[in-house]
């Protein structure tokens, strides 16, 4: 790919590279193999860049003329390349392909801190929640490897903070439609989500006639026992006979 970094006096420096990952660790290599900076991913902030077209359109999520922007959090250093002290590098891939996978690779490296899935560690424990969970109607073995494909996507997407933000937003939108009782004004909102290693486990599936064209299932779902964990804000402002009390609490 190339590389375009950014030192802190506001200098340049320019390579065609390759790249290797060890997470959280990413090394920078020369054409010829040869190590030119190591990037603790764990201190940096990983964002696609979308650029736009002469028209002035956002080109699609993939796009190979968009790239990839790792920089350095609080305007940190990130490595030290000819002499310069990099707070920014802009990586630019000649395929899509290679664009998507290097954000994924990453955006994990710049979540590595305290992320047990990216080490396996928590997938293993997750996979064999999964497939020891109690379920009304015991899966088939067809059913435990469609759990196992299904558990490993949903378990890598829900520990995402754009699936946490999903989430949460859902859920503030139910809160907003509670009624706050008299003389009481202000909201309920969450504060805080943990997922957890759970996953819903899936048996029991069958089809079922639809309307028209339409198909439709029935299929038994259950949750292991995890950490789904909820903290919700509340900020108030009560008047009782004149008397004005406000504040904030959490839970």
């Amino acid at each position: 790919c190339k590389m375009v970094g950014t030192s802190r006096e506001g200098g340049s420096v320019s390579r065609d590279v390759e790249l290797h990952a060890t997470l959280p660790m990413l090394f920078v290599m020369d054409t010829s193999g040869e190590r030119i900076c190591t990037v603790l991913l764990e201190n940096c902030d990983v964002a696609l860049v979308k650029t736009t077209t002469k028209k002035g359109k956002t080109r699609h999520r993939w796009h190979k003329l968009n790239y990839l922007r790792v920089s350095g959090k609080h305007n940190a250093t990130i490595a030290d390349l000819d002499n310069a002290s990099l707070t920014t590098m802009k990586l630019t891939f000649p395929i899509n392909r290679e664009l998507e996978r290097w954000f994924y690779i990453l955006q994990q490296g710049a979540h590595f801190q305290g992320r047990q899935f990216e080490t396996g560690a928590g997938w293993r424990r997750a996979f064999t929640a999964l497939n020891t969970t109690d379920l009304p109607t015991p899966p088939s073995r067809a059913e435990e490897v469609i759990n196992s494909f299904l558990g490993r996507l949903l378990y890598q997407w829900q520990q995402r903070d754009a699936f946490k933000n999903y989430i949460k937003k859902k859920i503030d939108k139910q809160l907003k439609k509670i009624e706050p009782p008299t003389n009481f004004k202000g909201e309920i909102k969450v504060a805080d989500l943990e997922v957890g290693e759970a996953l819903p486990a899936f048996s029991n599936a069958k089809l079922c006639a639809g309307c028209g064209t339409d198909i439709a299932a029935e299929v038994d779902v259950r949750y292991g026992s995890g950490t789904f964990t909820v903290t919700l804000e509340l900020d108030f402002d009560v008047s009782i006979r004149g008397a004005r009390c406000r504040g904030c609490w959490s839970r």
